[in-house]
């Protein structure tokens, strides 16, 4: 059991390492890293949310959200992620994050 909680905590201080963000918490990685992530996940439940963004070129993006340890992993593609077998998937209607997250994210 130790070394379980061993390696979740030097898997987060990776993700924390590479994330392009780090605010109140939340980790905002790149696609790659956050499928890296909920590939060690034993049961993976993910928060997908899709919204418009773009001013003059509106186009769709998904936001992918999930907790890693102690964290709160997001990540945005403009493609549908291939997310691991077993993944349940979370659609929300919307996303409410603190001010300082959206603007990293």
């Amino acid at each position: 059991m130790a070394y379980a909680g061993a390696a979740a905590a030097a898997a987060g201080a990776s993700a924390s390492a590479q994330a392009k963000a780090f605010t109140y918490g939340f980790l905002v990685v790149e696609p790659s890293e956050f499928l890296k992530l909920l590939g060690r996940s034993k049961e993976p439940v993910v928060v997908v949310v899709r919204r418009r963004v773009g001013i003059l070129n509106r186009r769709d993006e998904l936001v992918y959200i999930a907790g890693y340890g102690d964290f709160t992993v997001l990540t945005r593609s403009p493609e549908p992620l291939p997310l691991p077998p077993g993944t349940e998937v979370i659609e929300a209607r919307k996303l409410v994050l603190p001010p300082a997250v959206l603007t990293a994210l």
